[in-house]
């Protein structure tokens, strides 16, 4: 097994919450690094096992098997990717703005060259607006 060794910028101390051990990790290398020739910035992706462990439960209830399971922001840009092939023709892949409209959370997007550069979830007041007109819907119908 080789072993990394990692460097985190931004806190060096208690970056996860859990034991190594209760945590899911991948990593994507993005490129050499600006801090020398010798070095690559990484991409690192983690969760809690559990939470992997309960969504391959979860497709494997539905009699289905679960070949990759991405994250939110991963699985985004790579549907947008493949939805660009369908773009009509002339249509700049240059930047992209893509909202993720959830009953719960909203995610906006900004793609670069096909990679989000920028990500961010509001929790939105849809919740409430469902419930309001739902209801009203509900009984108008």
């Amino acid at each position: 097994m080789m072993r990394w060794k990692v460097k985190f910028k931004s806190r060096p101390i208690n970056t996860f919450r859990f034991h190594l051990e209760e945590v899911a990790m991948d990593f994507e290398v993005i490129g050499e690094s600006q801090e020398g020739p010798d070095r690559v910035d990484v991409l690192l992706a983690a969760s809690r096992t559990e939470v992997v462990d309960n969504v391959v439960a979860s497709i494997e209830l539905g009699g289905l098997t679960a070949k990759i399971v991405d994250i939110e922001a991963f699985a985004i840009e790579n549907t947008i990717d493949l939805m660009s092939n369908d773009f009509p023709a002339g249509t700049s892949k240059d930047a992209i703005a893509v909202a993720d409209v959830g009953s719960a959370v909203t995610t906006f997007s900004v793609m670069e060259n096909m990679k989000i550069i920028y990500s961010r979830e509001e929790v939105v007041w849809w919740r409430s607006v469902n419930r309001r007109y739902s209801t009203t819907i509900w009984f108008v119908i």
